[in-house]
C-alpha cells in the first residue's frame, strides 16, 4: 500500500512541475489591436485642453490588459495649401 501511494505522489509530483509555468498560444496581432481611442478639444482661458479617452477592448471586442504609453505628435497644416509643413 505505501508503494501504492509513493509511485502517486511521485506521478502528482511528475505532472505538477511539468505543467508549472506553462504559457498559452500567443494571440493573433489582428485580436490585439486596441480599439481607437477618443478625444475632445475643451477651450480654456490658457489655451486649449486635450481630453483624451484610452480604449479597454481591441478591435475584436476583447479586453485589453494593460496599455504602456501613448504618443501624442504634433502635426502642423497650411490652411492654405493644405500641406503639412516640414
Amino acid at each position: 500500500m505505501q508503494k501504492f501511494f509513493s509511485s502517486l505522489l511521485i506521478i502528482t509530483a511528475l505532472i505538477l512541475l511539468n505543467s508549472c509555468g506553462k504559457k498559452s498560444s500567443p494571440i493573433p496581432i489582428s485580436e490585439s489591436v486596441p480599439a481607437s481611442a477618443s478625444f475632445k478639444l475643451k477651450p480654456t482661458w490658457f489655451g486649449i485642453r486635450l481630453l483624451i479617452k484610452l480604449p479597454y477592448k481591441t478591435k475584436k471586442g476583447r479586453l485589453l490588459t494593460d496599455i504602456k504609453y501613448i504618443l501624442v505628435e504634433k502635426k502642423e497644416i497650411d490652411l492654405k495649401t493644405k500641406k503639412s509643413k516640414k
